[in-house]
């Protein structure tokens, strides 16, 4: 008796969204990657969203993105080292910002274009966590798969009815 799983997991596999990751880049980041910053301990923020399920709001949502993360790279804030940023498909964002100061941090948070942005959450996500965690420099960058398990571990802040940890 023939099987169809080589034929169904083919399937399967082709229609599984795709996975992008960038590498950490900015102004305290060298061409190889590595920290550049003289600093024993540097401050990480994680963020998940997922996007809503419509073309409205993800093409919204991606206008959003664009111009957050766009706007770290054309502004360069203080105390920023770097940015990287994960894609499953269209639906699952991740984001990983480094900084030298939680002072630096909380003042990309209230920027204009961040506070724009998730003043639009409710229309362009389902729900999201956060998390922000003092790292040692020497753990820094981290990788994708490192990222993800420090949010999951512990998010500071879990925002609608997104939980995509627990499936």
């Amino acid at each position: 008796m023939r099987t169809m799983f080589p034929l169904v997991a083919a399937v399967l596999v082709a229609c599984a969204p795709k996975v992008e990751e960038s590498a950490l880049e900015g102004p305290g980041v060298d061409e190889a990657g590595r920290i550049a910053v003289d600093a024993e301990e540097l401050l990480v923020g994680l963020t998940h969203l997922q996007v809503r399920n419509a073309p409205k709001p993800g093409k919204r949502f991606g206008e959003l993105a664009s111009s957050v993360g766009g706007g770290l790279f054309e502004d360069e804030p203080e105390g920023w080292v770097g940015a990287a940023f994960r894609s499953e498909g269209k639906l699952e964002q991740w984001t990983m910002t480094v900084w030298e100061s939680e002072e630096a941090l909380m003042a990309f948070v209230v920027s204009e274009r961040h506070a724009a942005a998730m003043a639009e959450f409710g229309d362009v996500a389902v729900g999201g966590e956060t998390r922000s965690l003092w790292l040692p420099t020497g753990e820094l960058p981290l990788t994708w798969e490192r990222a993800m398990q420090l949010l999951e571990e512990e998010p500071d802040v879990v925002l609608g009815d997104s939980r995509w940890y627990e499936d």
